[in-house]
């Protein structure tokens, strides 16, 4: 199982889980295992590049009402997330959709059924649920809307895209028309971005992209602005913006 940070809400029962999905570099500080590599204290404590302060930022949004998990991609290669438990990847953590995997609505499933039996919490196997895919994790989302399985759709009260990204064209929203015709029209899904990924001169493919699946999709485009500054710390930033926005409109 991949490694999960979670926090219940202020009230005794659990009815609402953000469930997070990170991107690059993101991981718990100074992690030390053969496939990431050790982040300086300093650089990630304070920061959301570490998935203890993220988890704890966005529990501080949405504590009072709804619970928080934040999951762990399941390896690194260096500092790229793999989220192979969900669709195969090559060596950098880009979804190699060709392939066959498990069922990643019933992976995410069997997850919060463990960590519902780990923690005695049972309100966690039928809580509702928030999706949010930040940079490379929005290929988790895309994995469960190419699935589509009910039993877990039954569940989605939103899917939340947060500065979608990765390195190779071509692999970030999988569909054909097809597959966005049987999109689950009664579930809404926002797109979050920043001039990061829109305005990135090294993959302008990633502005296109965003723009079809939004359209094609019938997702609400939301930009979450940054001035002049076009940096990491706007990429990051824009997880609580937009988990903030989301629990506002939703909750």
């Amino acid at each position: 199982m991949s490694e999960a940070l979670f926090i219940p809400p202020d009230a005794p029962s659990i009815s609402n889980i953000f469930v997070i999905f990170p991107g690059d570099i993101s991981d718990f500080p100074c992690a030390k295992n053969n496939d990431a590599l050790a982040m300086g204290c300093e650089e990630c404590m304070n920061y959301n590049y570490s998935l203890d302060s993220l988890t704890r930022d966005v529990s501080s949004i949405v504590g009072s009402r709804c619970a928080t998990v934040c999951f762990r991609p399941c390896s690194f290669r260096g500092n790229f997330a793999c989220y192979s438990n969900y669709v195969p990847t090559d060596f950098f953590g880009n979804p190699q959709w060709e392939k066959t995997s498990n069922d990643p609505c019933l992976t995410l499933l069997e997850y919060l059924d463990s960590l519902a039996e780990t923690l005695f919490a049972p309100e966690l196997r039928s809580a509702r649920l928030v999706l949010v895919g930040f940079s490379k994790g929005a290929v988790v989302l895309s994995a469960l809307l190419r699935s589509r399985n009910p039993k877990l759709l039954e569940r989605v009260d939103k899917f939340v895209f947060v500065d979608p990204g990765l390195s190779t064209p071509g692999r970030l929203f999988p569909f054909t028309q097809a597959e966005y015709d049987l999109f689950p029209s009664e579930i809404p899904m926002k797109v979050y971005t920043t001039d990061y990924q829109m305005c990135d001169p090294e993959r302008p493919w990633l502005r296109r992209e965003i723009l079809e699946f939004a359209g094609r999709s019938g997702a609400r485009l939301t930009h979450v602005p940054s001035g002049s500054k076009r940096s990491l710390d706007v990429h990051f930033d824009s997880i609580t913006v937009a988990i903030a926005t989301t629990f506002r409109d939703s909750y």
